[in-house]
Formats: C-alpha cells, structure tokens, sequence
C-alpha cells in the first residue's frame, strides 16, 4: 500500500488499460501491472477486471478510483495551502449555467472563498458526470437524473426558461396564451445536444410561456 501503487492505479483506470496507461512502454506495463496486483493483495478483493484489449473496474475498483482521486485533490489542496497559493476548484456544468448564474455570483463567491481560483469547464450533462466519478473535476452542476451512484446528488434549486414576447404583440394575437404570432417563426436555440435543444418547437414554447 503506496500512494504511488494508488498513483498507477488511478492512471490505468482513467486511461482504460495498462498499455494506454504506459504509452507504450513495456517497462511501465509491467511496474503497472505489478502494483496492481500487489494493491489486489493488500485490499484481498479484485480492483480491475480484463474488457477486451483493455480492463474495466470492478466495483471495488470503482470505490477506489473515487476515494484515491479525491485523496490527491485533498494533497494537491494541502500543498498549494502551504505555499499560500490559492486552492483550484473546478467546476463543470452548461455555458447556460456558467453565464446566466455563475459569472454573476463570482465577486460574492470569492469574497466567501478569497483562498479559492474557481474554474468553469463547459460541458454538456453526460460529460460531466464521468470526470467527476474519475475525480478530475471538483463540481458539476447537472441535472439530478444524470446522477448514478457512486454519486450523489444535493439539490442546489429549480432553473426554469422563460419567453418574453412584446405585449402590444400578445394582445393583436386574439390568444390568452399570446402565441399565435409565433406560429411559423424560426427559434434559435443555444447549440448542443442538450436535453433543451431536443424538445420539440412547439413543447418548447409552450412550457416556456407557462413560467412567464
């Protein structure tokens, strides 16, 4: 039990496989190869099972990989601490979220945290879960039935969308839902493929207007 057999561990689950984990390099294959199994023999369970060409964690595995991941954050932590260097947090989450609640929190937040440089990764959903199962990000803001255990979820609060449209527009529509106008119009949506930009037009606006 070693920080580096957790070290060479943690490589070869992020990378998918020994050989990918040591680029190549046959030495590195078999030190890998090594300390995982010795890290097998110490914790006396299996960590990594053999998936085609590469391996797939088992679910001790898993465990591991999340509380190895966050033993190194928590060092990395305590040596930028130490140097008084600021402690980097990252958080990953929509250009949606970043934007509209984020930014403008970020005097507020730092004035909390002032020993905390926060960064934003855009990514989509699905692309936020696995790094933060993996441990390469800190925090990600996503919507709670795209979490799967090991994780957990703590509500943060409700985002809605709304669709402002000019009311001398909403009243020439003879409509109490004020949205004949649109009929027909093109909508621009932000890019992605996002559960937002998949609902239809019509759903889209119509469960927009209900929140205005």
């Amino acid at each position: 039990m070693s920080l580096d057999r957790l070290q060479s561990f943690c490589l070869v689950a992020q990378a998918g496989g020994v050989t990918k984990a040591a680029k190549g390099d046959p030495a590195k294959q078999s030190l890998f190869s090594r300390q995982i199994k010795e890290l097998e023999e110490f914790f006396s369970t299996e960590l990594i099972r053999r998936k085609g060409r590469g391996v797939a964690l088992a679910e001790a595995g898993e465990r591991l990989n999340i509380i190895a991941r966050e033993c190194f954050a928590s060092l990395s932590e305590f040596k930028s601490e130490c140097k008084g260097r600021p402690v980097e947090v990252v958080i990953g989450t929509g250009d949606s979220v970043i934007q509209w609640l984020l930014m403008p929190r970020l005097a507020e937040i730092r004035q909390r945290i002032p020993n905390v440089r926060l960064k934003f990764l855009n990514l989509p959903t699905t692309d936020a879960v696995r790094p933060l199962a993996d441990g390469l990000i800190d925090f990600a803001l996503v919507r709670k039935d795209a979490v799967t255990r090991p994780l957990e979820a703590r509500p943060l609060g409700v985002m809605d969308y709304s669709l402002f449209i000019p009311a001398p527009l909403a009243a020439r529509s003879g409509r109490s839902d004020g949205l004949k106008p649109l009929d027909g119009l093109p909508l621009a949506t932000l890019e992605g493929q996002g559960n937002f930009n998949e609902w239809e037009i019509y759903s889209l606006r119509c469960a927009a207007f209900e929140h205005v």
